[in-house]
């Protein structure tokens, strides 16, 4: 294994262990929420278009989200794996800044992990309050479900840390 490549193995599972003891202890810091959620569908499958008509009777396409993207939503929204959903509620300067760390869990070689980003963001912003444009931290990483994962008792999903960000 080259050196970066352990690297982010090791950041990844530490990082996901993390997560999973924080969403199963249901006492995050104040600043922080941990979830565990499924995976949302690929970004291929997130919108359609649909015809409709504009007031001159011409056609044009509308994009809606996709039934399967308003399925994950409800899925993800109230029933997430582990963790439990907050709102931030910020003080003088709310919105505030924040940033979210998604660890892909036993997701397929087959989808780019950046692209389970935009749904989960969207999500938490709605779920939580915070708007997804003062998002200042925007990491994924991908990690492979082996035995040895299993054994520790992780599972397959989307491991996500959303921080509020402190004024530096």
């Amino acid at each position: 294994m080259t050196f970066l490549a352990m690297a982010f193995h090791d950041l990844a599972l530490e990082t996901a262990r993390y997560i999973d003891l924080a969403a199963r202890s249901g006492e995050p810091d104040e600043l922080e929420m941990a979830l565990i959620l499924p995976f949302p569908p690929s970004t291929n499958h997130l919108y359609s278009s649909r015809i409709e008509h504009g007031q001159d009777g011409g056609p044009y396409a509308r994009r809606v989200k996709s039934g399967d993207y308003e399925h994950w939503i409800k899925e993800a929204g109230f029933a997430p794996y582990a963790g439990k959903w907050r709102r931030f509620t910020g003080e003088v300067n709310y919105p505030a800044r924040w940033g979210m760390l998604i660890v892909a869990v036993g997701m397929s070689d087959r989808r780019d992990v950046s692209n389970t980003y935009k749904p989960v963001e969207d999500l938490v912003a709605r779920m939580t309050g915070l708007q997804d444009k003062l998002n200042y931290v925007a990491p994924a990483l991908r990690l492979d479900l082996t035995p040895d994962l299993k054994s520790a008792g992780l599972r397959a999903g989307l491991y996500v840390l959303v921080e509020e960000l402190e004024d530096a």
